[in-house]
Order: structure tokens, then sequence, then C-alpha cells
């Protein structure tokens, strides 16, 4: 990764160079603290997107899903989850923070909206929907734990995505907890492991497509 200060008129911006893919990072000011994230524009409507904790950013850019999303019309917002080792934002915060960090930046997105976590992140998206009036959808893939999720109290609409081969969060062990939420839609990608997306990256993207663009 390759950091780059660039001036833009007035606006100093930073850039950054993750495996040959430019980003430009924004930041976002919660309890004192400045948060980085990544962000494309789009008219259609909004999606935040949560990497899982070996990663960053960067692999929703690389897999395809920002320049898709972006077709569909939809702005994309990709937070650098705080304290994951591959994170811009290396000093962690608790879960409860960052729910209150993603409420506030939701608060500011044009509707419908969506939120999108992987793996220990899905965990956070899941919490985040419970009773969340404003949310359009939310999206989990291969979540790793539901300790402290009451399903029942997701009223928005869900999908589930894992790898039917997951030996870190095994489907059959835990779409049973994701079928608890009213209607939620569970999809299991046939070959492909804990991070389906590398896998599969075109049918991982055409299962959020056809889930973000279906109306309510």
């Amino acid at each position: 990764m390759r950091i780059f200060n660039i001036t833009w008129g007035r606006a100093q911006v930073t850039c950054l160079l993750r495996n040959g893919i430019w980003m430009e990072s924004m930041s976002f000011e919660y309890l004192g603290r400045k948060f980085a994230y990544f962000s494309s524009a789009g008219t259609k409507g909004s999606i935040m997107l949560m990497h899982g904790y070996s990663f960053n950013s960067a692999v929703w850019y690389e897999i395809g899903l920002v320049d898709a999303l972006n077709k569909l019309g939809f702005k994309t917002v990709c937070l650098d989850v705080p304290g994951y080792p591959q994170s811009l934002n290396k000093l962690a915060i608790d879960e409860n923070g960052l729910v209150g960090l993603l409420a506030k930046m939701a608060g500011t997105l044009q509707r419908p909206l969506f939120i999108l976590g992987s793996s220990a992140s899905a965990h956070t998206a899941l919490k985040f929907a419970q009773g969340r009036q404003g949310l359009d959808g939310v999206i989990a893939v291969a979540p790793v734990s539901f300790r402290g999720i009451k399903p029942e109290s997701i009223r928005t609409r869900a999908l589930a995505i894992w790898g039917s081969n997951d030996d870190i969060s095994p489907p059959y062990i835990n779409a049973d907890q994701m079928q608890r939420i009213p209607g939620a839609r569970v999809e299991i990608m046939e070959g492909a492991g804990h991070a389906c997306y590398l896998n599969n990256p075109k049918a991982f993207i055409k299962l959020i497509s056809e889930f973000i663009s279906v109306d309510k």
C-alpha cells in the first residue's frame, strides 16, 4: 500500500494505491475521532460495505463489487473497519461504538440504504439492523457469530451468503439463525470457502445486485 497526499484546489486529498487500485480516502468524524473510509458517487441509493478481519476496503474494489454497484447507480461507502490489521483505522472501537458510527454515517446517505458486512463485520451489520428505522436491507456474508443478535427484531429485508466449504462459519451450523429473521433469504455458494466472494466474484456480485435492485 502506498499513500499519496494530493492538493485539489483548496482541498487536501489522500489517495491510496492498493494492489494497483487507486482509492480516494475520506474521513468521518465521530466521538472526537476521524475514521477513514472510501466512497464513490451514486444517485439511486446507498450501500455501506464492511470487510472481514483479514482484509480492508480494497477487497470490494478488487473483486469488482464497487464498480458493479456504481453501474447500478448506487453510492458506495467502504469503511476500513477500526482495529482490523489491514485497516487505515488502526485504533479499535468497541462494537457499540461502531454501530453508533454507522448510524451517524447512515444519516447522511440517500435511501434506499443497505449495509453489508463480512465475517466478523457481518455480526456488526446484523446488530446495526436490529430495530433500525430507515434501513432497506442487510447483507451478512459468512457471519461468524449471532451472539447477542435477536433475529426477530430485524424487520428489514435480509440476505445471508455462505460458501459451502466454509470451515470457519459452516452454513449448516449458522444458517438456521439467519432464517429466524422474518423473510430472510439464505444463499449457499457451492465450492466456495469462508471468503466466498474471492472464489466466485461474479456469482457473489450477481446475488448482491439482485438483492438491492428488488423493490420493497
